[in-house]
């Protein structure tokens, strides 16, 4: 699981913003690699996770795995922009 920690004093301001960024696959690749059965592309978050289009993601690196082949592969994702990845 992914997590941010940010610091704040809640008695000045009780409001604690954390901004998720929407990740989209390009590829299209809906199933992983691993073909033991049809499981979705997946994301590492300290644990391996089923990738949903466009979905939302704290700001961070993640490795994905996808069907097709491809060699696990990292994304930085940023915010203020959409994250295309593989």
């Amino acid at each position: 699981m992914s997590s941010q920690q940010k610091s704040r004093n809640v008695a000045a301001n009780p409001n604690v913003v954390f901004q998720m960024m929407q990740v989209l696959s390009e590829s299209g690749k809906g199933t992983s690699f691993i073909r033991v059965a049809a499981v979705p592309t997946r994301y590492n978050a300290g644990d391996w996770n089923a990738f949903t289009q466009d979905m939302e993601l704290l700001p961070g690196t993640y490795t994905f795995r996808f069907i097709d082949g491809t060699v696990n592969t990292s994304y930085t994702i940023v915010t203020g922009a959409v994250q295309h990845i593989h």
